[in-house]
């Protein structure tokens, strides 16, 4: 397993063989996870987040088809409140 140094301004020298080799380029993603540092290239963090949002999606279901009789369901519920309100009472 390569090692990573810390240089003396607090930077993470990575061996360039190992970035090459793993594909860590310039706008790689470094995050920290329960104490730990994870370097992602975009794609690996992209694919990461499509596969949550998957995950968290129900399948044969549109989201469109939510967010659309949900807000109909806001509009009904204002209708309604609006119908209960008398006259010059604003």
């Amino acid at each position: 397993m390569p090692t990573c140094t810390v240089d003396n301004q607090g930077r993470i020298v990575i061996p360039s063989s190992w970035r090459h080799e793993q594909g860590i380029a310039s706008g790689s993603l470094v995050l920290e996870e329960d104490g730990r540092l994870i370097i992602q290239t975009r794609e690996q963090a992209i694919r990461e987040a499509q596969q949550i949002v998957r995950g968290s999606v129900r399948r044969r279901r549109s989201l469109v088809d939510d967010l659309l009789r949900e807000r109909r369901a806001e509009v009904a519920r204002e209708k309604k409140r609006a119908t209960r309100r008398i006259p010059g009472d604003d």
